[in-house]
Parts: C-alpha cells; sequence; structure tokens
C-alpha cells in the first residue's frame, strides 16, 4: 500500500506540475510520456510546457523567461531554445533588467542571442518599445528592433515624453542609446499639458539621454504650433525648453514658414538661410547664413536675422532691404 500511494502521488505530481529548469554549461532532455516525462538518452530535442526557464552566466543572471511552451535543441551553434508566449526578463552587461514580452521567441545558449517576434514589447528603465521583431545581443548590448517600430521614452530631467515611431531602432542600453532608421517622425510631449508639444521627422535620429538631445539627420522638419521649419539637419536639445538657451538648431538649406496674425489678417511670413537657433522661452528665431525674410511683400536680407514668434516685427543686423511698394 505504501509503495502504491507513492507511485500515485509522483503520477499526479509530474501531470500538474509546471517545470523549473536551471540551465547552465548542463541541461537535461525531457520527452512528454502519456501523464508524465521520462529522461531522453539522446539529449537532441526536448520539450516543456508551462516552464519557468533561467540562464546564469559566472553567477550572474542573463535571462529569464515564463513561456507556454519550450523546446530545447541543438545545431552546429549550440544549443538552442524556442519559446512560445515567452514573457520574462534580460539582463544587460550591467546587471540593468530588460523587460520583454512576445508571441514567439529564441534563444541561442551559445551566442548569447534572444529573438522575439510578432507583438513584441521590450521595456528598459526609460523606454517603452514596440515592434514586430527584436535581436538583443547580450554580450554586446545591442538591442535591434525591426517593422512599425513605436517607442516612449521618458527624459528624467524635464519628465518630457518622447514618443517615436520608425521602421527600425537600434538601443544600447548600458550607454543609453537609441538609434531610429527609415520614416522617423515623433513628438515630443510636455509634462505641462498648457506647453505645446514640438513634431518631428527625419530619415535618422539619434536619442542621446545622457546629454538629453536628439539629433536629426536628412529631411528633417520640426513643428511647434504654427512654426513650421525644414532642414538637412538639425538638434534638440530637451532640456532647454524654459531656459534662455537654444532649444532646437537647423543646419544647410534651413526653411520657415509661419501663419502670423497681423491686422485681422492671415499673413504667410517666409524665411530662409543656412542656419536656425530656436529659443522656445523666448518666442525668437534666429537665421544666419545669407538670411532672407519675405513678409507682406517685403523682402529683408541681412548678415542675421531675428523672428519674434507670433510677431510680426522682424530684427535685423547689417540690413540690406528692398522693400516692395504699393
Amino acid at each position: 500500500m505504501k509503495h502504491y500511494f507513492l507511485i500515485s502521488l509522483f503520477v499526479v505530481m509530474c501531470f500538474s506540475v509546471s517545470l523549473t529548469s536551471l540551465i547552465t554549461d548542463s541541461t537535461i532532455s525531457i520527452e512528454q510520456v502519456g501523464d508524465g516525462y521520462v529522461e531522453k538518452e539522446e539529449n537532441l530535442e526536448s520539450y516543456f510546457n508551462k516552464l519557468s526557464y533561467f540562464v546564469t552566466r559566472e553567477s550572474k543572471p542573463v535571462l529569464k523567461v515564463d513561456t507556454r511552451e519550450l523546446i530545447q535543441s541543438k545545431s552546429a551553434s549550440g544549443k538552442i531554445f524556442n519559446f512560445y508566449g515567452p514573457v520574462g526578463i534580460a539582463y544587460s552587461k550591467s546587471s540593468e533588467p530588460i523587460a520583454y514580452k512576445a508571441e514567439n521567441g529564441t534563444y541561442t545558449f551559445n551566442d548569447n542571442v534572444l529573438v522575439l517576434k510578432n507583438e513584441v514589447e521590450v521595456k528598459t528603465t526609460s523606454s517603452n518599445m514596440r515592434s514586430d521583431k527584436v535581436i538583443y545581443q547580450i554580450e554586446q548590448d545591442k538591442i535591434e528592433g525591426f517593422g512599425n517600430v513605436k517607442t516612449n521614452t521618458l527624459i528624467q530631467q524635464t519628465l518630457d515624453l518622447i514618443n517615436v515611431k520608425s521602421e527600425r531602432f537600434d538601443s544600447y542600453p548600458n550607454k543609453k542609446l537609441i538609434y531610429f532608421y527609415e520614416k522617423v517622425k515623433g513628438k515630443v510631449e510636455r509634462k505641462k499639458k498648457y506647453e505645446e508639444s514640438v513634431k518631428f521627422s527625419s530619415n535618422t535620429l539619434k536619442l542621446d539621454l545622457p546629454i538629453n538631445k536628439i539629433s536629426l539627420n536628412g529631411d528633417v522638419f520640426i513643428n511647434k504650433g504654427n512654426l513650421k521649419t525644414w532642414a538637412k539637419s538639425g538638434e534638440m536639445f530637451l532640456e532647454n525648453y524654459n531656459k534662455r538657451l537654444k532649444y532646437f538648431s537647423l543646419y544647410d538649406d534651413v526653411r520657415v514658414e509661419e501663419n502670423l496674425l497681423i491686422d485681422g489678417r492671415s499673413v504667410l511670413r517666409k524665411a530662409f538661410g543656412e542656419r536656425l537657433e530656436g529659443f522656445t522661452s523666448l518666442d525668437r528665431l534666429v537665421l544666419t547664413g545669407y538670411p532672407k525674410v519675405y513678409q507682406e511683400g517685403d523682402v529683408i536680407k541681412g548678415n542675421k536675422i531675428t523672428l519674434r514668434i507670433n510677431n510680426e516685427v522682424v530684427e535685423v543686423d547689417d540690413a540690406n532691404t528692398r522693400f516692395k511698394l504699393k
């Protein structure tokens, strides 16, 4: 009777328990047989259901995942683990936890690379990143995202929220750098709702969190309220929104358009130059590099031109101005 009780207890436990596997340099292989699991001597492929899976290297955590199903196999590159419905945490080289979830995933043990596919979401301490596919090269501290990229990043110093969409990104969690590529567009949302958001787009973008700076390259566009600006490249200094310092700079083939209300009339002001500095706290734009302004039929030129945002006033240094008389 005692032996019968122990055998029955073992079968019940094998049927109901969620397996937890600690994988290091040596693994076991288990095959489901009926209601239980038996060890396979071939050690070629293993199947697990409702699994909590851990990886450690040199006593440091590398990967944790809870998954509906895991299939372990071997290839020329070593052990490979395929996950279905993975939710877990990966750890950067500085042991920063990086949460993730996806529909499917693969972890290559020898290369220390995690690949996630379909409805992928990755969270670092400052960013939430979504895409169709992610490759996390843990040893290189590099997260690559592909397809339908959507990210939200919180700027700790200002509590601004940086929303970016693109087709691809590279993130380096330890360095706190994110690069965006292809069809980049986004918005800086201010914490104070009465302060206007700033929209932007470009071919590529670099978000440098240690210095709170955005660098834009290729077909750059920045929009704040009625103000629209274009250039080949530009920068945004995220801590300077309310400071008497430049908040953004644009370089090469700069173009400005602003709709003004003058005496009850809507007037489109256009300006051109090679360099533009925007001071949001002062509501001023400073144009240099052969600048010129077109406003109500007037053409204004000078070495440096200062525009007051939402104001018809134009300040000119060393003016060479031609007025169109009516």
